[in-house]
């Protein structure tokens, strides 16, 4: 993914509240890979537990959690 491109869906993914579970497409290429939303949270432990599962699930993607923004 192109550095600007990446830098705003980031943005966009990172909530002004609670936490966001992120996940990276993968497939295609590189310029059609991007982040998706996968859940909202408003508590850290809840967003890393559900990335931990999905991770647990399919081990070969890639998930992040995005707390609120400064």
């Amino acid at each position: 993914m192109k550095t600007k491109k990446a830098l705003e869906a980031k943005r966009k993914l990172t909530p002004e509240s609670g936490y966001n579970v992120v996940g990276v497409e993968e497939y295609g290429d590189e310029d059609d890979q991007g982040l998706y939303l996968v859940g909202h949270f408003e508590d850290e432990a809840a967003a890393t537990a559900e990335k931990a599962r999905r991770e647990s699930v399919n081990p070969d993607s890639r998930y992040y959690v995005y707390g609120p923004r400064k």
